[in-house]
């Protein structure tokens, strides 16, 4: 081969990983789980279906990235619970702006009685600057806050969410 050739090639491959490249790296997040509320209660469970990342450059109706697709039941009374219930993600590298977690069901428990509880939304929207790179963890904590008293006089669940980075 002609040094035209080997350069040519040198290039295509080079053209071909910047190309390839920020699609297949990825890194990890830990999210940590945490709840503040008000009232008392034995339990109140959610279960989530899904926590979405989202892409600083986009605009909110675009740039969501699914990271984690299985259910996750949380006991947001319980902080043991809590404790045990971080998930590691993997997600593409880039700048994320904000985090969303999908609720499919919530129930409470007071003495031996269980409700099922509506959901005021099945998805909760917090802002949360994070960048992550190729080979190096981030790690969240998300905290959800509730009101017993609240959900018991409309029988429906209602959280406010704030991410932090550790």
């Amino acid at each position: 081969m002609n040094s035209r050739r080997i350069i040519a090639a040198v290039l295509l491959v080079i053209i071909v990983i910047m190309i390839i490249y920020p699609s297949l790296s990825v890194g990890t997040v830990s999210v940590r789980f945490d709840s503040k509320g008000t009232g008392s209660a034995e339990h109140l469970y959610i279960t989530l279906s899904m926590i979405q990342f989202h892409e600083a450059a986009f605009d909110n109706q675009t740039g969501w990235t699914d990271a984690l697709n299985k259910t996750v039941t949380l006991d947001l009374i319980d902080q043991t619970n809590l404790a045990e219930s971080s998930v590691k993600i993997m997600v593409r590298t880039g700048h994320y702006d904000k985090v969303a977690i999908h609720v499919s069901s919530a129930s409470l428990v007071l003495g031996s009685n269980k409700t099922d509880l509506a959901l005021s939304s099945e998805r909760y929207v917090a802002e949360v600057p994070l960048v992550l790179k190729l080979a190096e963890g981030a790690q969240m904590t998300l905290q959800l806050s509730y009101n017993i008293s609240a959900i018991q006089a409309t029988g429906t669940f209602d959280t406010v969410i704030e991410a932090t980075n550790a």
